[in-house]
């Protein structure tokens, strides 16, 4: 099998002589630069509301109806926007429809191992999350009881925090990419490199975060990442926003998605991040067979309500660096398209109206990510007021999880050392008048693996 280490050797030879080479001038060029330039809207966290269903203007309107069928609410609701109200909806910064009473919402949350990007308070009450440790420490613990019990207390302290307008209802995690080659820099996010053991893990995330496999009420939606082929940062001039893995389709069936479908197939996850890079020259988020044939059609990730985010700005990386598409109406559409709902970034926002104008793309195409994303908002109690379940869940629940010190338990079972013996040469210094006297420079150290 053809290994993550070799794989990047393999494509070093891609550099940016051959992609982004006719870029405008004053563009960066992401074949080199790994971190993208993301705009503010998409990187600035906003304080949250929800709703009102129960005297606002949405209150006249299926989408406020609790008998109805989830998807029929969600459907009910788009149907009321305007061409630009809808585009609006498409990015992880959406601005909401103030003359429906919509609020404003936010996708990209992050709970890697505990909250991140949440609206904390400067003091006192919200000020803190409890944070576990990273995911390849806690799954050294070889707990899959402790990884589910992880992903319930996050999930927890995550609604406690949406109820007071800090924190959205889905998060951007876990990170279930497998890690073999440390020249990636970022095995610390991953469960490590065993396919079994990585599966596992994001079953039991998934589930803890999301309240079970299909719950009655949703609980926080988590986002499995990043799909496919991710293990790359930068290295030797290529960037992971334009590297391109050439992986066969043996190494993808048995190393790179059999977490994903895991993910999918068996925990149920509502939502799937599209990678940065691309494999074998289409770029992940606008590869149609791993949105659509693989996740959708063959592991069953729900065609109706489970949505797909882009990385943060990677829909724009379909233009710059891939090149896959010749300016960003043309990239914007052909990531809908392929199955990626909603943009991390402003892409969509800023040139879905270009791409219905071209002809790229339809309002029905673009109608039915947000429909998806929408309709986990439903079944989450976003438009249910405070009668919806976990909405009473405030700071207290926040402290009461934290002082279980499941993050002192993890870390405890999840250090893992080589044992080390120590043996000290002494030597006799008749001049000195001492004898056996150890010298640090002298001491002889013997690692053993453990018994």
């Amino acid at each position: 099998m053809l290994s993550s280490g070799s794989l990047i050797i393999a494509v070093t030879g891609l550099a940016s002589v051959t992609l982004a080479q006719n870029l405008p001038v004053g563009q960066v060029n992401y074949s080199s630069e790994a971190q993208p330039d993301l705009t503010p809207q998409t990187v600035e966290t906003i304080t949250l509301s929800f709703p009102d269903c129960s005297s606002g203007p949405l209150s006249q309107y299926t989408i406020c109806n609790q008998s109805a069928p989830y998807m029929d609410r969600a459907t009910s609701l788009i149907s009321l926007f305007t061409l630009e109200e809808l585009i609006n909806q498409t990015g992880n910064t959406a601005p909401g429809v103030p003359r429906l009473g919509l609020p404003d919402y936010q996708v990209w949350n992050e709970a890697l191992h505990g909250l991140d990007r949440a609206n904390f308070s400067l003091s006192g009450d919200y000020e803190w999350a409890t944070s576990f440790p990273s995911p390849i420490l806690s799954m050294a613990s070889m707990n899959r009881t402790l990884i589910n019990q992880i992903g319930t207390l996050i999930s927890t302290q995550a609604r406690a925090f949406s109820n007071a307008g800090k924190y959205g209802l889905d998060s951007y995690a876990p990170n279930i990419n497998a890690f073999r080659s440390p020249l990636w820099g970022r095995g610390q996010e991953t469960p490590g490199e065993d396919l079994f053991v990585v599966s596992q893990y994001a079953y039991e995330y998934i589930t803890g975060m999301q309240g079970g496999v299909e719950p009655e009420h949703l609980k926080i939606v988590a986002t499995a990442k990043h799909f496919a082929g991710y293990d790359l940062e930068n290295y030797n001039n290529v960037s992971r926003l334009g590297y391109d893995a050439m992986i066969t389709q043996q190494d993808l069936a048995e190393f790179y998605t059999p977490q994903f479908l895991t993910a999918a197939r068996d925990a149920k996850v509502n939502s799937v991040m599209c990678s940065y890079n691309a494999v074998n020259g289409v770029p992940s988020c606008a590869n149609s067979f791993f949105l659509q044939t693989l996740l959708r059609d063959t592991w069953t990730f729900d065609t109706t309500d489970g949505y797909v985010s882009t990385d943060c700005d990677a829909a724009y990386n379909i233009y710059n660096p891939h090149m896959y598409a010749s300016n960003q109406s043309i990239a914007a559409a052909d990531s809908v398209r392929a199955g990626a709902d909603i943009d991390c970034g402003t892409t969509y926002q800023y040139h879905l109206n270009e791409s219905i104008i071209a002809g790229e793309i339809t309002r029905e195409e673009i109608e039915q990510g947000v429909i998806r994303l929408y309709s986990n908002l439903v079944r989450l109690g976003y438009f249910d007021g405070n009668s919806s379940e976990y909405r009473q869940l405030t700071w207290d629940d926040v402290v009461s999880t934290d002082a279980q010190n499941i993050s002192y338990e993890a870390a405890v079972e999840g250090i893992t050392l080589l044992k080390i013996q120590r043996r000290e040469k002494y030597r006799s210094d008749r001049s000195m008048g001492q004898r056996n006297r150890p010298d640090a420079r002298k001491l002889l150290w013997h690692t053993t693996l453990p018994d």
